[in-house]
């Protein structure tokens, strides 16, 4: 995860993103032999027009959000490579990334073909599709539905992303209803509403919120000199999460000996983020950061605790590539 070079005081230097790697070029071969052999759909998505409405009114779909910014990638596992992941309209921009899988299995089904995106931001491997699967191309012969459902499979036994030597978080679309989504008021510019057919072959939409124009600066005359006076910008303060008296009871007993490990911190939900499953870890009443999970199961666990109370008590430490907390154990206890 470190990247060590020789400096003047000794210290080790962390790269800027330490979870891609360059992708050697016989990799690169054979992931462009790969898709010149199967020749996956593409473009897999386009944007939502005025004449999509009657699409979109007369057919099922499977609604979710993603960040605006993510620009689709393939992403290929096999037995042979590590994952690879190759820029869907430029296959020259191509990486590597160190998720472990579990070989037996992959080697029945053979060389898999996903869509998703890598999220630098969050240091997060989106999956939404699976396009090759089991030696054929499922996008035009299998709904999503089924789609989903292998997609699941794959990262739930053939994806060991919960291992300590993976170097990110796997995170799949949360489905909600378009009601649900227009109640949650976020849909800005850096986010876009996804619609996934539910038909075999068939394009995702895409809807991105038209960016607001900025507020044109206005015209000052220089002829005669008018000074201006001095703007004052608003200080934004970050958001305080209370703690009552039982829980600092609890966040005492810490080990101040080892600050990057935390006992019975408090978990809560992340109401500043617009991204779904995101969270903050609380200790004495003050906030200390974003939380990385990096098992599907306990992302599940947690998602299902959050449903019916408003926190929840884990042990944390600080993983110094994410420069985030992980998750480490969860207590649960009725709520």
């Amino acid at each position: 995860m470190l990247n060590y070079r020789s400096v003047t005081n000794s210290e080790p230097q962390i790269r800027s993103n330490p979870a891609l790697r360059h992708c050697p070029t016989a990799f690169q071969k054979n992931v462009e032999t790969l898709l010149q052999d199967i020749s996956p759909p593409f473009p897999t998505y386009a944007r939502v027009l005025p004449k999509h409405g009657q699409i979109l009114s007369k057919h099922m779909f499977h609604t979710w959000i993603k960040p605006a910014h993510l620009r689709s990638q393939w992403i290929v596992i096999s037995d042979s490579m590590p994952v690879i992941l190759m820029d869907c309209k430029n296959t020259k921009q191509s990486s590597k990334i160190r998720i472990p899988a579990r070989k037996l299995r992959l080697q029945e089904v053979g060389t898999i073909l996903l869509e998703g995106a890598w999220d630098a931001q969050e240091h997060t491997l989106w999956i939404w599709d699976v396009l090759y699967w089991d030696r054929n191309l499922i996008w035009n012969s299998e709904p999503y539905s089924k789609r989903w459902d292998i997609l699941k499979e794959i990262t739930e036994e053939i994806l060991d992303v919960g291992n300590p030597m993976s170097d990110a978080t796997v995170q799949l679309p949360n489905f909600e209803s378009l009601q649900e989504i227009r109640k949650r008021d976020i849909i800005d510019s850096a986010f876009s509403v996804e619609f996934q057919p539910e038909a075999k072959g068939q394009r995702r939409l895409c809807f991105f919120q038209p960016r607001k124009p900025l507020p044109s600066k206005p015209y000052v005359s220089s002829k005669p000199h008018v000074p201006l006076k001095p703007q004052v910008t608003p200080v934004i303060q970050e958001p305080v999460f209370m703690i009552d008296e039982e829980d600092a009871k609890v966040v005492k007993e810490i080990k101040k000996e080892n600050p990057k490990k935390i006992q019975s911190a408090r978990i809560v939900k992340d109401k500043t983020s617009k991204l779904p499953d995101t969270y903050r870890v609380l200790l004495n009443n003050v906030d200390m950061g974003l939380l990385t999970i990096r098992s599907i199961d306990m992302s599940k666990k947690l998602r299902e605790l959050f449903q019916t109370r408003e926190f929840c008590l884990a042990d944390v430490e600080w993983y110094e590539p994410f420069q985030k907390y992980e998750l480490k154990q969860l207590y649960v206890s009725s709520p």
